[in-house]
């Protein structure tokens, strides 16, 4: 059929018909390839973004609601979520970022974040805290595991969290950080901006790797920290630089592993240390000569008097890394990282509360006769220590103990292996018989809270039958994630703790459960509890309006006392001859009077500079934040723990920040042409080391590479990106249905 327009007429007139198909039948089977049958209910739309929240495999949706015999496929699945993802990424993604920041702070007053930009608004650096991070630093923050070498993003932007452990021995987050380097005014700008967030409190000790803009960035902003650099990440680097005689097990290898791992002095260390450079020649070598040097930042023998919870390298940094594998991919926009990540950090939580139950529901089976010191430690510690405990308490049988020298405060214990042992080795242990205190030699208390086998032995010899105080670390006992018993009148007064808010906050809802448990089961006890419940709401409602109107007067206050000092300035201005009048509003005073720094983190940093007339407020915005030649755009933080008092209360959402740029970080080849691919340093050795042939399971070839590094399939992510990253959201939807997304 053919219609044409009639420009007399102003009618469409049919001008020819052919009764005859021009197109081949589609039959009954294949009806549902049609586009005009093709339709995806409002249900598996719903249903196709949860299964992307969840992580579930969304290929998998159409075989649930009948498989071949629906009117959509896997395709329709994938351009569905391609769609949704243009349409929340409507206003930018570090824009929504911001978004989705704020609605977390709307539900979680306590949830912290910051997010710097550059002079032209372009985000730089993202950093969030969730609210029970910050709980869990308080009780968990002793040490922390800082590592950047995970980049699961399409700018590349290195994941920077900071890990710790908790009560059971597992992975938890202090918070964490997109950086767009990994320079030293970065991780300044990070350190002091995460310091905020935990309330100003230094942790005990930090493990890092050997990056020297991160070690002179910890020096600054934690000078009473102890910084360790990750042991795995040195050793790494013998096979390398030391290739000729560090092999698997060769002698220089054991020796070394021997001087390191079970050198219990600095006298013996350092000795071994000299003899071994001597006897392989080694007296010349500048990479070790180097380590030797800042051998105090490494080696255990000068680490053991630090508590690191039995931590020697980055590896809870490490493990987090692959567990956040089964949640992002090197694809997703910083919008999706973060939501992400939310889902990774309930997962964590789940985790910690299914340790809680069975250390809680599930006893230890133990002879109580036979190993009263084992069903002790069953009642105090997690499951988890336990198993610890139990490990060094079934090492006790292979020592002996022999009596010393008795001093005034203690008695001197030697404890020596038993003939068997292969490598004999003593330890010096001091016991107080009235107190209980032990301290061996080893240090394994001081640096993992954990009693060795040493001072276990000499308790079953002395027959103390209860763990002592002393020696009971209060970070793994059970319950040690409950919050702390704290009484009304300790909780009424401030402080100026960061966690003091949390504290009442948790105090109020345990007590209000309790109460509510209570009046549940009766009606007259529930009507008399919602009569209350409406009664106290008014008259936190009056006490509320009577703060508000107390604060709004002393910030009036204020701001009139801002404007006559800025009168004054004029007058003295005036009075020179307007010589000095630039100062009153873009020098020293000017910052003074908009809260020096503070202003130009509040108003935007270089704009300040822009706005009033002066490059005093810019440069001040960068050293506010510790960026050298960085100015803020906007300081995206509205938690009161992380804003001055005296800083103007300005909106972030009044700002539109700008997608940061492809960050180009180490490790990563410059002119590389996959966007959003993936690399990593790879050693000298391993380089030269030609890897043998092996079936690849994409292309089906004998090749040195796998599937993971598959040409194809870095081709078909390279295609994928380009097709998510069009402006054009129907471009996903050709009539041929090729836009296919995995």
């Amino acid at each position: 059929m053919r219609i044409t327009f009639d420009r007399y007429s102003g009618r469409y007139v049919v001008s020819a018909f052919n009764l005859v198909h021009n197109h081949t039948f589609v039959t009954p089977e294949k009806r549902k390839l049609m586009r005009s049958y093709r339709k995806m209910p409002k249900a598996v739309k719903n249903m196709t973004e949860a299964f992307q929240r969840e992580n579930i495999r969304v290929s998998a949706l159409p075989a649930l609601f009948g498989g071949d015999n629906i009117c959509f496929d896997s395709r329709d699945c994938y351009n569905h979520l391609s769609k949704v993802r243009h349409r929340a990424l409507e206003l930018g993604d570090a824009q929504s970022v911001l978004n989705f920041f704020q609605h977390k702070q709307v539900e979680n007053p306590h949830f912290s974040y910051a997010i710097q930009c550059d002079e032209e608004g372009r985000a730089v650096n993202f950093f969030w805290v969730d609210a029970r991070s910050r709980m869990g630093y308080q009780y968990f923050g002793d040490v922390v595991t800082f590592d950047t070498t995970y980049r699961t993003n399409r700018y590349d932007m290195p994941f920077a969290p900071f890990t710790g452990v908790n009560h059971h021995f597992q992975s938890i987050q202090f918070g964490c950080a997109l950086l767009q380097d990994e320079t030293e005014d970065t991780f300044l700008w990070l350190f002091n901006t995460w310091l905020k967030a935990m309330g100003g409190v230094h942790p005990i000790s930090i493990i890092t790797d050997q990056d020297p803009a991160m070690k002179a960035a910890i020096a600054k902003v934690f000078p009473n920290t102890r910084h360790r650099l990750c042991i795995w990440h040195i050793k790494k680097k013998f096979v390398e630089k030391l290739g000729h005689i560090y092999q698997e097990k060769s002698e220089f290898q054991k020796r070394m592993t021997r001087c390191i791992h079970w050198t219990y002095t600095v006298a013996d260390f350092e000795e071994q240390w000299q003899r071994m450079m001597f006897e392989f020649n080694l007296q010349d070598n500048t990479w070790l000569a180097h380590l030797y040097e800042i051998r105090a930042s490494w080696v255990p023998v000068y680490l053991r008097d630090t508590f690191f919870a039995g931590m020697n390298t980055t590896g809870r940094s490490e493990g987090m890394n692959s567990f956040f594998d089964d949640f992002m991919t090197s694809r997703i926009t910083l919008f999706e990282f973060v939501q992400k990540y939310d889902q990774a950090l309930s997962q964590i939580v789940k985790n910690e509360q299914m340790e809680d139950f069975i250390t809680e529901h599930k006893r230890r089976v133990v002879d109580l006769g036979r190993n009263a010191l084992l069903y002790d430690a069953a009642q105090i510690y997690t499951r988890n220590i336990w198993v610890k405990f139990k490990d060094e308490f079934d090492r006790i049988y292979d020592w002996r103990v022999g009596e010393g020298e008795q001093y005034p405060d203690y008695k001197l214990f030697h404890v020596t292996t038993k003939e068997s042992v292969k490598h004999p080795q003593q330890f010096l242990v001091q016991f107080n018989p009235i107190t209980l205190r032990c301290t061996c030699q080893c240090q394994k208390f001081q640096f993992s809270g954990m009693i060795c086998r040493h001072i276990l032995k000499l308790l079953v010899r002395c027959d103390v039958d209860k763990i002592p105080e002393a020696l009971i670390h209060r970070r793994w006992k059970k319950g040690a994630n409950k919050f702390r018993g704290v009484d009304r009148a300790t909780l009424i007064v401030d402080d100026g703790n960061a966690h003091v808010d949390a504290l009442r906050l948790n105090h109020m809802t345990q007590e209000m459960s309790k109460l509510a448990c209570t009046c549940a089961p009766y009606k007259e006890t529930y009507v008399i509890f919602m009569d209350m419940v409406h009664e106290t709401s008014k008259k936190v409602g009056i006490a509320i309006d009577s703060l508000m109107s107390r604060r709004a007067i002393e910030e009036a206050a204020a701001q009139k006392v801002v404007e006559e000092n800025a009168r004054v300035d004029e007058r003295i201005a005036d009075a020179w001859g307007g010589s000095r009048g630039a100062g009153a509003w873009g020098g020293s005073r000017g910052a003074d009077a908009w809260g020096g720094s503070r202003g130009a983190d509040a108003w935007g940093g270089s704009r300040v500079a822009d706005a009033w007339g002066g490059s005093g407020g810019g440069s001040r915005g960068a050293d506010a934040w510790g960026g050298s030649g960085v100015s803020i755009g906007v300081s995206a933080s509205n938690d009161p723990d992380l804003r001055d008092s005296s800083t103007p209360n300005v909106s972030s959402s009044q700002f539109k920040i700008l997608d940061p740029n492809v960050s180009q970080t180490k490790g990563r080849k410059k002119g590389r042409e996959v966007v959003g691919g993936s690399s990593r340093m790879k050693s000298g050795l391993e380089m030269a080391t030609k890897k043998n042939k092996r079936m690849c399971r994409s292309c089906h070839k004998l090749s040195r590479h796998d599937s993971r590094n598959c040409p194809l399939k870095v081709m078909g992510r390279n295609r994928d990106l380009v097709a998510s990253s069009s402006d054009d959201p129907d471009v996903l939807m050709e009539e041929d249905g090729d836009s296919r997304h995995e």
